[in-house]
Parts: structure tokens; C-alpha cells; sequence
């Protein structure tokens, strides 16, 4: 009988001791829940009544106790916005949740401050890639991308940031223009974007080839109305001497040489190239041009093969492999590869002659679906598809 009453003693402790623990965590939560409501209160009157200095106030407040809440920081991003605080601006739309369902809209704005306010470009990139990992539907984030690597140049960063995009739908027509230049589009504003860039980060390799190429194929250096604005930007000599195993720069000079038909200097520049240039198609194609050039005509279509894999919209590729089926009489090659040099080659017309701003018609379109199909290219192909039935 005592165990009995001993052993009920003990259970109604243990319930009492349980209920107390139960009832002190329903009780933080109703506070914190009816601290939460009161401080958004506040917040919201003040937002109303722009008081953006006490608002950033009462939201750091908040933001302290409830880090979890997306709310304290978008209302400190806010208020840090309008008193033109950019840094702080910055660090507070990063702390946003990502379980948030407004993330990745701050993200966004982040990264738009990082690249444009803060010229934080590498930072922008990062967040931007964020974006991706919590939403890979966000267009702007892989806009943004795909800007920064045809802006610096990064070829092959290109074309897997445009692919990522057309893989979600998310691509602009102008992604289509860019793959189908990949590799000899030199943008317009190369020399400004990464002048200012480079304000950033003033040893970066990316950003002085890439300004330095637009002056180059311009010709702006050389042009004595304008050359003294370009005095700081060294001859393309000069730039293969400070960098002389850099992708761009060697790049450069392997199209001028091959244009020169210098096989000893083309030579030279390949071996100077690195492992990643097995991803660029520039490379293969100055391969099978020293091969071709040597005789071994076998040896230098598979380079050309290897090439189209990369990148098969380039039409210097195509004359070269049309102009090795002609000399060796392989006529229905010949004719197949013919009518594929033609449509690359308008394909780039198109593209060269198309004003800043104004997307591609119909015939770039149907020039692309064209060339897609020929190559095997399935992912663009089955896209451009898509985008002709939603007209």
C-alpha cells in the first residue's frame, strides 16, 4: 500500500513538473508571439509616417531577439535604403531567412547593390548564385550572371550560365545572341564596366584583359583622335608579355596570327595555353589550322569536330571543315557542311548588325533552330521550339 501511495506521489509530480514545462512554453510563445505583433505595429506606423531613423531603431530592436523573422531586416534594409546607407543596406537584406518566402527577392536587391552602388562584383555573383540555390527560377539572377560573364569575358562560364537558364525557361532572347557569339562577341561596354570594376579589385587579371580587349578590336588604341584616352591600356604585346598563358590574350593573338598565316608564332602561342583551353572552341580551331597547314587533314577535322561540340553556331569553324571537304572532293560533306556555313554565317550578320537594345526577329530564330538541329543540340533546339509555339 505504501508503494502504492508512493508511487502516485511520484506520477503526480512528474504530471505537475510536465505541465509546468508545457505551460511555460505556451506562455514564451504567446509573448514572443504578442512582442512580435507589437513591434510590427510600430514598425508599420512608423514605415507609414516615414520615420525612417526611429524605425531602424525599433527594428534593430527587434531584429536581436527575433533573428529568425525575415520582417526586423527587411524593415532595418528599408529604413538603412532610404537614409542612404548602402553598406548597411547591404547587411541587412543578407540576413533575410531563406526560408523566407521574400529571400530571394531581397537577394536580388542585394546583388544589384553589390554590382551597381557598392561595385562589389564578385560579392553580386555569389549572391546571385544564392538566389539560384534557394530559387533556380529567378530570372534576374540568372540575368545577371550571364551579364557578368559575357561582360568579363568568361566564355565558358557563359555558355553554362546561358544553359542553366534555357534549362528553367528562364532565358532572355538576348541569351541566344550571346551563345551564338560565345566566341568572338566583344561587347560594347567592356571598357566601362570593367574600368569600373577594376576600381575594386585593381590587380584582377579578368578585369584589365577584358577592358584592354575592346580597345584592341576597336582599334581605339591606334586611332589618333582617341588613342590618348587609352594611354594606361598596354599593346597587345605588352599585355601577352604580363600575361602570357591568360585564355583572352592568347586567344587574340592566335586570330591574328592565323589571319597572318604564322605557323611558328601559332605554334608557340598553343603551347603557351593552358588545360582549360581544351573547353574553348578558339583553340581546337587554331589546332586544326596548324594541322590542316601541315597536311594532316585528318588530324585537323577531328580539332574542328571537337570545336563544334563547344560551340556549334561559330561559322569560321564551319568554313574551315567545308573548306577541307572541298579540297579532298568529298562531295556530299561538302554540300551538307555548305549549306551549314551559310546559315552561321547570316547568323552572324544578323548579330553584327543589330542596334544596342533591340531583340533578334524571326530569322535569327529559325537560323538558331536550324543550326541546333544540325548539331544535335537538343536543349536549344527543344527551347527555341518552346519559344515559337508561345508566339
Amino acid at each position: 500500500m505504501r508503494i502504492s501511495i508512493f508511487r502516485w506521489r511520484w506520477l503526480l509530480i512528474v504530471v505537475c513538473v510536465l505541465g509546468l514545462v508545457l505551460l511555460s512554453g505556451w506562455w514564451l510563445r504567446y509573448s514572443k508571439s504578442s512582442a512580435r505583433d507589437a513591434a510590427a505595429r510600430e514598425c508599420r506606423t512608423l514605415r507609414a509616417a516615414k520615420q525612417w531613423k526611429r524605425l531602424a531603431e525599433v527594428a534593430r530592436r527587434w531584429s536581436e531577439w527575433d533573428a529568425d523573422n525575415a520582417d526586423p531586416w527587411l524593415y532595418r534594409a528599408e529604413s538603412a535604403e532610404e537614409m542612404r546607407e548602402a553598406v548597411s543596406t547591404a547587411e541587412y537584406l543578407s540576413r533575410v531567412p531563406e526560408k523566407d518566402p521574400r529571400a530571394a527577392l531581397a537577394l536580388v536587391k542585394l546583388a544589384t547593390l553589390q554590382f551597381e552602388v557598392l561595385n562589389h562584383p564578385r560579392e553580386g555573383e555569389k549572391t546571385c548564385e544564392r538566389i539560384l540555390r534557394i530559387n533556380p527560377k529567378v530570372t534576374q539572377a540568372h540575368g545577371q550572371l550571364i551579364f557578368y560573364a559575357l561582360s568579363t569575358l568568361q566564355r565558358q562560364e557563359l555558355i553554362r550560365r546561358i544553359r542553366a537558364a534555357i534549362r528553367v525557361r528562364r532565358e532572355s532572347p538576348e541569351c541566344y545572341v550571346f551563345l551564338a557569339g560565345t566566341h568572338w562577341l566583344y561587347p560594347a561596354n567592356l571598357y566601362r564596366l570593367n574600368t569600373h570594376w577594376l576600381k575594386s579589385e585593381p590587380d584582377s587579371e579578368m578585369y584589365q584583359v577584358a577592358r584592354a580587349m575592346q580597345v584592341y578590336t576597336s582599334n581605339a588604341k591606334t586611332n589618333p583622335e582617341r588613342a590618348a584616352e587609352f594611354e594606361d591600356i598596354p599593346t597587345a604585346e605588352e599585355l601577352l608579355r604580363k600575361f602570357p598563358h591568360n585564355t583572352e590574350v592568347l586567344a587574340y593573338h592566335l586570330e591574328n596570327r592565323i589571319e597572318d598565316g604564322d605557323v611558328e608564332v601559332v605554334e608557340k602561342l598553343l603551347k603557351a595555353s593552358d588545360p582549360t583551353t581544351l573547353h574553348d572552341a578558339r583553340f581546337w580551331r587554331a589546332k586544326a589550322w596548324l594541322q590542316d597547314t601541315n597536311g594532316d587533314s585528318e588530324a585537323a577535322e577531328a580539332s574542328l569536330k571537337r570545336a563544334l561540340e563547344i560551340d556549334p553556331y561559330w561559322w569560321k569553324l564551319h568554313f574551315q571543315l567545308m573548306e577541307i571537304y572541298r579540297r579532298y572532293q568529298r562531295s556530299d560533306e561538302f554540300g551538307r557542311m555548305s549549306e551549314i556555313y551559310e546559315k552561321s554565317k547570316r547568323l552572324s550578320k544578323i548579330i553584327t548588325t543589330l542596334d544596342d537594345g533591340k531583340s533578334p526577329g524571326s530569322e535569327f530564330y529559325d537560323l538558331m533552330l536550324f543550326l541546333a538541329i544540325a548539331s544535335g543540340d537538343d536543349l536549344v533546339a527543344n527551347a527555341l521550339r518552346f519559344r515559337q509555339q508561345q508566339q
